[in-house]
């Protein structure tokens, strides 16, 4: 069977939800969740389920695509790629005869064995379970789910090397078209987007395409609010989107976790975004280097910084190595007070301006006390984001907020650690205000900080 390959334990609610919807219903569906809530799942299973209808039905013999994930990043369709290898390779190990084929075709990807200049040897010693990596074996037999980006779509509509994978009985067997991240289509590349979907559907309807379109669309960041107004609001976006139909009921919400029960801390997970680029900056000027090794000014030592992708949030960060931050000092007062029974998030906020305004939202949402912390002085990023709860009402609600900085007057000279115990910026002084905070020295029942 399948099922056992998939994942182990149960699904989510949202997760369920959005199954039903998108495979038992057939409907257009938009997962509109928090960071690391599971929105892979989504899509990917309603798929497999149709894959594994094919394949007992003795339909998935025939060649051809049946589904399409696009991401913004490659980095976010490699690791999508190995986590269809892990199911294929269960499915392997099993002895079962349903097995899915997928493919990653991107601009790195090799035309066939001889091609040196793509390292086809490296790629065909790495190839997975159930995995084309060649131009080529694309072309012949189509790999089942294709995995690709918004510039390589572009070309393989153009490429009349490409057309077996849209053209004649081949194309008519489509089924799914997901857009991973949908947030970041909005505007001027939504509209190219939203153009390139429907050059896309064109082609394969002049083939002799004529069932609907299974459309899904993800995203961590796409709505703020979780009401009907904001469901309608993210249908309307997804129908300009693909140009296909689509309802509030196929818009999936999470709901949040009451205030009671823990939650794992906030982390994020990066990927490169640019391989070899890196960014320096000095002196309110940015530049672009290709090493690490990289000079702006002469005479200047730099630091460059890494451009990279969240692979849970879809975001963009610079990335650095981690020098006197507090970050660990707060990891630390998280795990002390999880020895107390207290739910903690660390969100390692790489941002001042402009605030990561959905973020934050989420955080004073779901928690009793919102605790910032920075090696700066009064008016710094604590007092950013105090300012935009209180404008957006949630100190009306009764959120706790504290803002942890360094003190305004003189700290003598000392060990950095010596000074940080002064400044009162360690784990135990984090610990303590979270604790004042929730009014208690020692925890009672699990609460969130």
């Amino acid at each position: 069977g399948l099922l056992p390959g998939l994942r182990k334990g149960s699904l989510y609610v949202h997760q369920e939800r959005a199954i039903r919807a998108a495979y038992g219903e057939r409907r257009n569906v938009v997962v509109a969740t928090g960071t690391a809530s599971g929105k892979t799942e989504t899509f990917l299973y309603p798929i497999l389920f149709e894959l594994y209808r094919q394949h007992l039905s003795g339909e998935l013999g025939e060649a051809g695509v049946r589904a399409m994930i696009l991401y913004p990043m490659n980095a976010l369709a490699n690791d999508q790629r190995e986590r269809l290898g892990e199911i294929a390779n269960f499915l392997h190990d099993a002895g079962s005869e349903f097995r899915p084929t997928f493919g990653q075709y991107i601009g790195q990807t090799p035309n066939n064995r001889s091609d040196r200049w793509q390292n086809a040897a490296d790629r065909e010693e790495e190839r997975l379970s159930g995995e084309l990596v060649f131009r080529d074996e694309m072309r012949s037999t189509p790999p089942h789910i294709l995995l690709t980006n918004y510039s390589m779509l572009e070309y393989l509509l153009i490429r009349p090397d490409d057309s077996p994978l849209f053209d004649g009985e081949r194309g008519t067997r489509w089924q799914f078209i997901v857009l991973d991240e949908a947030h970041q289509y909005r505007g001027a590349k939504g509209m190219e987007m939203g153009m390139l979907i429907r050059r896309l559907k064109q082609r394969l309807t002049a083939g002799g395409r004529s069932d609907p379109f299974r459309c899904i669309a993800t995203s961590a960041t796409l709505s703020s609010g979780e009401g009907e107004d904001d469901k309608t609001a993210v249908a309307e976006f997804a129908e300009e989107l693909f140009g296909e139909s689509f309802s509030s009921s196929g818009v999936i919400f999470g709901s949040s976790q009451s205030r009671e029960r823990r939650s794992p801390r906030r982390y994020h997970a990066f990927l490169r975004a640019l391989e070899g680029a890196f960014l320096v900056h000095q002196e309110g000027r940015d530049q672009v280097v290709l090493n690490r090794k990289g000079e702006c000014a002469a005479g200047m030592e730099s630091v460059p910084l890494e451009i990279a992708l969240c692979r849970e949030c879809g975001q963009h960060y610079y990335v650095g190595r981690e020098r006197g931050a507090r970050l660990q000092e707060a990891l630390a007062a998280a795990d002390e007070l999880q020895t107390r029974g207290l739910s903690t998030t660390v969100a390692d906020a790489r941002f001042a301006k402009p605030l990561d305004e959905d973020l934050i939202r989420r955080l004073a949402r779901e928690h009793e006390v919102l605790i910032t912390i920075e090696e700066g002085s009064i008016g710094g990023f604590g007092a950013h984001v105090m300012q935009f709860l209180a404008m957006a009402g949630f100190m009306d609600a009764g959120l706790k907020i504290r803002p942890m900085l360094l003190p305004d007057r003189f700290v003598a000279h000392g060990t950095p650690a010596g000074m940080y115990e002064d400044a009162g910026l360690t784990a135990h002084h984090i610990v303590d205000m979270a604790l004042s905070a929730l009014g208690s020295n020692s925890a009672t029942m699990p609460r969130r900080a």
